[in-house]
């Protein structure tokens, strides 16, 4: 804004200080204002920052515009946040895809210039991706070998208060009465509401009576994938989103009435109890929307927001099938004698699951961007249509990393279809609804029409169950009745069902319910547990309940396949993993890792120096790579899959890595969002020396983090002990010196020559006399 802006400030400053009185100074800034929109470009980003600038400082100053807020704010919520796109095409010579990220106004949605989104760290730019599990394209350059995804605000719950404010006229706590148009937390005051006047004051989602506390409400409306939460009078919590979270919207314009707008609501006193105690999220958007790793979904819940924001009733079962549709694949010829249980049959290369029977493309090798774990991998080819959209393709290739991350199902990308008859085309068929014709081995299409971003990836993952041979949990044989001693599990109240619906309910003698033994290594034999938990389970609504009661709170989860559900993938294609190798460091001579013992790292932001400082090698992970720990204690370890978000990353956290896993070195089943992690075209070895990471830092500027080998000072063999007076040359111990040799102690005897007489000379001959005396 300094740059841009200079000539703009002056009169502003001016005004403030110059005129006090606060409806003059309100007054002469709008005049400002319109006299500089006349003098800037239409609709630039100079004018629209200046404006923006000026209603966050209306907002902020008395000037009778409107009251003032309340003074429980701890910083600016009406500073401008992070906004990301949708990842692109993986581009092949580069190794990495790419998204756009933008700085954008709560307040309007508006998109301002990046340099204004100065306090907080901006997201990556890039991931690394596989062109074996995507279609690539080819880039003219490639600007990045590696990059550092900057560390998430340390806020605890995510949000940061904006202040109290009034009620609408009309509006009022419901909480305690009567539902005046809905059951319980499920408020369809707005459903039908065409009103320019903001429905239930902006905040059109949900009603909850218990999640009273500030922080508890925005915990509750996080979870819905919503970036707005209000305490109303402190007895009722409620949510709502904003321009930005286009997720909830569908990437549409909201209708009349469910935003809540700013500019339109009057500040209330901060005495006293607050009548609508507004918070945000407070941390960057991700493809239009609040973090998928931060919502918990579930069908019912989806539901019912796709109901307030169409401003018409959608069935929980709209959201994934099309009424009528043949989702079981009962076309096909039932071999099996329904007398015997469903779970006395076997699994792959035989079906014992519903439809056409597993797919049946097997490899031994694991495909690039997928771990090596299991014995086998099942490759399933997929294409997507002219008219799917990048934010579609990101939610479903989403979806698609939840199945090889746990099982050794692979859906790859096969654009064109190399064999048509077996293929599944996902496209834009209906935009009504979201389903999938075609279940196993054979021609499918998946629709994702309504399915139409990360707020979907759970639906997502549900129709590519489906596709595999997975039907709706609640079509098992032991449902709703008593099955071979087993059930029931749910009680449908046919009353409420729509007849449309009632074969998605019913009993399917091919439903997979467990198998025999297929052999050595079989993932499961006998009767499979009934799984409320699991993604293919339709929501509870008023449809059916549960037995026992207290697990209607499980079923209709769309956040990830359930343990049960990978347990059913993994026998019916007979995912085997393979034998446990023993992994030992690899050595060089004097018993030196071929890795560095300890690495530099240098040039981090000023905000993430801690990040600086020596790294000591710690071990290795069962991926064959090290891990090393820095003083603070934080760990640096690659995650070859980490949730199935990348293929691979380098990354930073708290906590000790497993040695044993393969896949969520963290062991918290998130996607890698951690202190930082890095993305690196070379994840074979440390991220040393020519990988260049870069990292964001405050101020839209990024610097580049380096990693260096310490090389181990070569340090003198140990130094002998303190140098004997070993002669300058201990060769082999010559012939004594010349001195007498090593001064051998003199016989005792004789004593020292004498010295002799000066004359004995050498023993002259003895004179002829006397002669030695003769005895």
């Amino acid at each position: 804004m300094a740059r841009t802006l200079a000539g703009t400030q002056l009169p502003l400053l001016i005004l403030h200080h110059k005129y006090r009185h606060p409806k003059m100074l309100g007054v002469l800034l709008l005049g400002v204002i319109f006299f500089i929109s006349a003098a800037l470009p239409r609709c630039s980003d100079e004018m629209h920052l200046l404006q923006s600038h000026t209603v966050a400082l209306l907002h902020s100053h008395d000037f009778g515009v409107v009251p003032r807020r309340s003074d429980k704010v701890k910083d600016d919520p009406f500073l401008p946040t992070w906004v990301t796109g949708p990842f692109g095409d993986c581009s092949s010579n580069c190794g990495y895809k790419s998204r756009a990220v933008g700085c954008y106004y709560l307040l309007d949605g508006f998109r301002v210039p990046s340099q204004i989104c100065e306090l907080s760290l901006k997201p990556a730019l890039h991931v690394v991706c596989s062109c074996e599990l995507e279609e690539c394209v080819t880039t003219p350059s490639c600007d990045h070998t590696g990059q550092i995804v900057p560390a998430v605000p340390a806020i605890v719950d995510h949000f940061m208060d904006v202040g109290c404010y009034q009620l609408l006229e009309g509006d009022e706590v419901t909480c305690g009465q009567e539902p005046m148009n809905g059951t319980g937390m499920y408020d369809k005051t707005c459903m039908s509401w065409d009103s320019s006047t903001a429905c239930r004051s902006g905040l059109p989602f949900f009603r909850n009576c218990q999640a009273t506390e500030p922080q508890a409400c925005s915990a509750f409306c996080l979870a819905m994938g919503l970036d707005l939460s209000a305490v109303i009078h402190g007895r009722e919590c409620r949510c709502g989103a904003s321009r930005l979270n286009k997720q909830v919207w569908h990437e549409e314009k909201p209708r009349n009435g469910l935003i809540f707008e700013f500019l339109m609501m009057n500040w209330a006193s901060s005495e006293g109890t607050c009548p609508l105690l507004l918070r945000r999220f407070a941390e960057p958007y991700e493809s239009h929307g609040t973090p998928l790793r931060y919502r918990t979904d579930r069908l019912e819940d989806e539901a019912y927001m796709d109901s307030i924001v169409a401003g018409r009733v959608i069935a929980p079962e709209v959201e994934e099938h099309t009424p009528g549709e043949d989702i079981t694949g009962s076309e096909m010829v039932k071999v099996r004698d329904p007398a015997d249980p469903g779970y006395t049959r076997n699994c792959w290369p035989s079906n014992c699951g519903p439809g056409r029977g597993p797919w049946q493309t097997r490899t031994a090798v694991a495909p690039q961007g997928v771990v090596s774990h299991w014995e086998e991998y099942v490759i399933v080819p997929y294409s997507f249509q002219d008219n799917v959209d990048d934010i579609r393709k990101e939610a479903f290739r989403q979806a698609v990393a939840a199945f090889h991350t746990h099982t050794c199902v692979v859906l790859k990308e096969d654009d064109p279809a190399s064999d048509q008859g077996h293929h599944i085309f996902v496209g834009m068929f209906n935009l009504d609804t979201c389903g999938a014709e075609g279940m196993g081995w054979g021609p499918t299409r998946l629709n994702l029409g309504w399915c139409n971003d990360m707020a979907h990836v759970g639906n997502m993952i549900h129709e590519i169950g489906q596709t595999l041979g997975m039907n709706p949990e609640q079509m098992r044989q032991d449902a709703h009745k008593e099955y071979h001693g087993h059930g029931p599990h749910i009680e449908v109240n046919w009353q409420n069902m729509p007849s449309a619906w009632y074969d998605q309910y019913l009993p399917d003698d091919s439903a997979y319910i467990g198998s025999v033994n297929d052999g050595p290594g079989d993932p499961h034999v006998g009767y499979s547990d009934y799984d409320f938990g699991s993604i293919m389970h339709y929501a509870a609504f008023d449809r059916f309940s549960t037995i026992p009661e207290s697990s209607k709170r499980l079923v209709g989860q769309r956040s990830a396949l359930s343990a049960g559900d990978i347990a059913q993938i993994s026998d019916q294609y007979q995912c085997k993993p393979k034998p446990v190798e023993t992994i030992t460091p690899r050595a060089l001579s004097g018993g030196m890792y071929t890795y560095p013992t300890t690495i530099l790292a240098t040039g981090a932001c000023d905000t993430q120096s801690y990040l600086n400082g020596n790294w000591d090698y710690q071990g290795m992970t069962a991926n064959g790579l090290p891990f090393y720990s820095h003083p603070l204690g934080l760990y640096l370890y690659h995650d070859p899959n980490c949730g199935g978000a990348t293929t691979g990353v380098w990354m930073i956290g708290p906590d000790v890595p497993s040695t044993t896993a393969t896949n969520d070195l963290a062991g918290d089943g998130d996607t890698c969002y951690l202190a930082a992690y890095f993305f690196s075209t070379n994840p074979t070895g440390a991220p040393l020396g020519d990988v260049a990471w870069q990292m964001y830092c405050p101020g839209a500027t990024s610097v580049t983090w380096t990693l260096t080998e310490v090389t181990p000072a070569p340090t003198p063999p140990p130094t002998p002990a303190p140098p004997t007076p070993a002669p300058p040359t201990p060769a082999p111990p010559t012939p004594a010196p010349p001195t007498p040799a090593p001064p051998t102690p003199a016989p005792p005897t004789p004593a020292p020559p004498t010295p002799a007489p000066p004359t004995p000379a050498p023993p002259t001959p003895a004179p002829p006399t006397p002669a030695p005396p003769t005895p």
